[in-house]
């Protein structure tokens, strides 16, 4: 859920790769295909078809264009994002506290974004924004949390999902950060 590089390739890579990089206004997705999408993603394994249809339901998907901001560093946040298509980035601006700009991951199809401020209520910790043209689905928090509390179950396996996904990005966090002190 988080950092992904499904179908987001590294900036300039298709250019390296010698292959014609062709850029979009947006990624247009029907609504049928983009409710396709949100339901394959893995926060919804383990639900049955119902729970998995009511809650896609509840999701709005939106097309985006290149350089668009869907969260700054440090603002409130109340939704939780899925990318349907496309590719966003997420870095630390350039700041008083920072003399340059980090890049921290690449997000793809299927990523998953927004849900650390949406559960803790802190700040948003890190800038989002449109690599290349994008398709995102997003879900306010007081809807996930009516549908969690109207189908307790589904919630659960919503939470274990989140869960298993954190835990997996920390590993993978702390992977890097053997190989770089091994390095």
């Amino acid at each position: 859920m988080g950092a992904s590089s499904r179908g987001c390739p590294a900036p300039g890579a298709l250019l390296r790769s010698g292959r014609l990089r062709i850029e979009c206004a947006a990624v247009v997705l029907s609504e049928e295909e983009a409710r396709r999408r949100l339901a394959g993603i893995e926060l919804f394994e383990g639900l049955d078809a119902g729970d998995r249809d009511a809650i896609v339901a509840l999701f709005h998907v939106e097309s985006l264009e290149v350089r668009h901001v869907v969260l700054h560093e440090g603002q409130a946040n109340d939704r939780l994002y899925a990318v349907l298509g496309g590719c966003l980035g997420v870095k630390l601006p350039r700041s008083a506290a920072r003399n340059a700009e980090q890049m921290l991951a690449h997000l793809g199809e299927g990523a998953v974004f927004g849900e650390y401020s949406l559960y803790d209520g802190k700040p948003v910790s890190a800038t989002v924004f449109v690599e290349d043209p994008a398709c995102v689905a997003w879900i306010e928090k007081r809807e996930l949390d009516a549908f969690s509390d109207s189908r307790p179950q589904a919630g659960r396996c919503l939470s274990d999902n989140m869960i298993k996904a954190l835990i997996r990005r920390l590993r993978d966090h702390m992977a890097v950060r053997e190989i770089l002190v091994i390095d």
